[in-house]
């Protein structure tokens, strides 16, 4: 980490909605998807090119913190505090929003990005004591202003109230409100609790995170426009299905750690045994679900389908194959359940399911599982304060091991990856030839 660079808390205070809520808004009912996430932040930080310094950022403060507090008006859970795994009170308690003076330009970030010196980009780390959940903000922001003008917004979300594509909506609504151009599309909608209503027998059972048994590793690769297209073509053949860009690189990213985790544990257990190996990957509901839901429905609604491999079967094109497949079986079977009377029985089931797997691989050591998140199509690209587009849109995670996420580049054609891996593991991974053949290693951020 360069620990030239300074970060300094300059201001912090409590943003409060614009109007107060209503008395019969002030208890809100989470869903049964909310119940079954545990306490953490899901973070964000979006980086703005600026020329202008000094007084410049004191208008851009103040812009933020009035748009923030028009725009809670309209997502007022997300100004409220959790009461329980059942509900929210929402009487205006507001989100936590810090101003922060930084020591140097933005390109000195951007040329070399480092995972240590961005996440004091944040107001918060991802996890949180399940102790203090009553009174944490839901919505933390850390506006960071740069010597050359430029910015950076990090901002972190309880997952608890909202999935990645609400949170996409809760920022462009938010840039919307800024530049005076918010939309009825951007308005959102709160009602998943009486599409998926909460178990009462939850309330006082919050979920908990699997602790990691091995130090993991956090690495940033970039797929060019040029490399997915020339991944997809490889993976199709002569004749094949050609997968997603999302297929494709999902594939890429399963094969080389699967063989990276394969070799290690050859090199220590001198053993050839074939290992099972999982893919699981994330589904925005909201678009399987007949007739479509809106994307401004707020709320969690995603869901998780599984991959199965054998280590013998490590073949990019059968594994594309295999996830299509997956996907196609899930919707035709889970996502039908969650539209009739047995989508409380489907959520609990995909959630033991998941969470069994999980400690298989974190505890057991008996399975390599894998994590897969795309936002990929998420538009937080668009988030325009007034000073911009993003030149870069940043996800940050915790570092859970084996965990990959996928998102746009600036160009909305070349591909970003944030994987988590086991130190050993990525020791392996980060030199494997056919990764490298298609992804670049943390490259610079150009404006």
């Amino acid at each position: 980490m360069d620990m030239t660079i300074k970060v300094d808390i300059v201001k912090r205070e409590t943003i409060r909605p614009s109007s107060p809520t209503p008395p019969e808004l002030r208890h809100f009912k989470l869903s049964l998807f909310d119940q079954f996430y545990p306490i953490f932040y899901t973070p964000l930080i979006l980086f703005y090119t600026g020329s202008d310094a000094g007084g410049a950022a004191q208008e851009k403060s103040r812009r933020l913190t009035v748009s923030l507090s028009e725009v809670l008006t309209r997502f007022y859970p997300f100004a409220g505090r959790i009461v329980d795994n059942l509900s929210l009170e929402c009487v205006d308690q507001g989100a936590e929003y810090l101003e922060a003076a930084v020591n140097c330009d933005l390109s000195r970030v951007l040329k070399e990005p480092d995972t240590a010196v961005l996440r004091r980009f944040l107001p918060a780390t991802a996890d949180i004591e399940r102790a203090d959940a009553t009174m944490m903000p839901l919505v933390l922001v850390q506006a960071n202003f740069f010597e050359c003008g430029g910015s950076a917004i990090g901002l972190c979300v309880m997952h608890k109230v909202a999935d990645a594509v609400a949170l996409c909506s809760f920022v462009n609504a938010w840039a919307g409100t800024a530049i005076g151009a918010i939309t009825e599309a951007m308005i959102p909608e709160f009602r998943t609790a009486s599409m998926f209503p909460p178990l009462d027998s939850l309330a006082n059972s919050f979920p908990s995170v699997v602790p990691a048994k091995e130090k993991s590793v956090r690495r940033r690769f970039l797929l060019e426009s040029s490399k997915v297209a020339a991944l997809r073509k490889r993976i199709a053949g002569s004749g094949g299905p050609v997968p997603t860009a999302v297929e494709a690189v999902s594939a890429l990213l399963w094969k080389c750690s699967a063989t990276a985790s394969r070799k290690k544990k050859a090199n220590l257990n001198k053993t050839e045994t074939p290992r099972p190996t999982m893919l699981s990957q994330t589904v925005n509901l909201r678009r399987r679900i007949e007739p479509q839901l809106p994307s401004n429905l707020a709320g969690n609604l995603a869901g998780y389908f599984l991959t199965r491999a054998d280590e013998r079967e490590m073949e990019m094109r059968i594994l594309a194959v295999r996830l299509r497949e997956a996907l196609e079986g899930y919707c035709e079977r889970h996502v039908k359940r969650l539209q009739g009377d047995d989508a409380c029985a489907a959520i609990c089931e995909e959630t033991r399911e998941f969470g069994e797997l999980l400690g298989k691989s974190l505890v057991k050591d008996e399975v390599d599982f894998y994590s897969c998140t795309s936002w990929c199509k998420f538009p937080f690209y668009e988030a325009d304060f007034g000073w911009g587009r993003p030149v870069w849109a940043c996800p940050e995670s915790a570092e859970s091991p084996n965990f990959f996420m996928l998102m746009d580049a600036r160009d909305g054609r070349g591909i970003e990856v944030c994987l988590t891996l086991r130190e050993e593991d990525m020791a392996l991974f980060e030199q494997d030839e056919e990764l490298l053949e298609f992804a670049s290693l943390n490259p610079a951020i150009t404006s």
